[in-house]
């Protein structure tokens, strides 16, 4: 089965060469043109297959470079997130601060309005409390301050009446 299409391939060729050399100036223009042909599509393919590798490089460059703008963008995230943290903490504890600063700076000015050290007993705050009191009494004293600074002096011996208060009732606590 082999041998006749050997033979039939070569009578092909003997007839093919035939025809090119009897008609060589109907062939030689075709072979030529086909030979131009192949390199046309030759050149165009290798063409093409340049572009699709730099198509390909610029793509990975681009993908490259995307993925590099994400990543600092989320180092950057993380960085404002750090200093957000950080600054909500440094808040926290400055208002912590500010308001325990504020807190112990109103009772020393309490303790100034009623003129006693900051370590008096309840005794000597009642005792103190009751001589100013008589003293700056709107029903007693008309001086036209004198209202005023009763309330300032009502106000101081509330507020450390009710803090030694506190402080007994934690240290009670504290001791059972």
């Amino acid at each position: 089965m082999v041998f006749p299409v050997i033979v039939a391939l070569g009578l092909l060729f003997l007839v093919a060469v035939y025809f090119a050399v009897m008609y060589w100036y109907i062939t030689l223009p075709i072979i030529v043109l086909a030979a131009i042909l192949v390199r046309h599509y030759r050149i165009k393919n290798k063409k093409r297959e340049e572009e699709r590798a730099a198509a390909e490089r610029r793509r990975q460059k681009f993908q490259e470079e995307r993925r590099q703008r994400e990543a600092e963008q989320e180092t950057e995230q993380e960085r404002r997130q750090r200093e957000k943290s950080y600054e909500n903490v440094r808040d926290a504890f400055e208002n912590l601060f500010n308001a325990f600063f504020a807190y112990h700076m109103r009772i020393a000015k309490y303790y100034q309005v009623l003129g006693l050290e900051s370590d008096a007993t309840y005794d000597q705050l009642k005792k103190r409390f009751r001589e100013l009191s008589l003293k700056y009494h709107p029903d007693r004293n008309k001086s036209p301050d004198a209202e005023k600074k009763f309330k300032q002096i009502y106000k101081a011996f509330t507020v450390i009446k009710n803090r030694m208060e506190k402080n007994r009732r934690y240290e009670k606590s504290q001791t059972h």
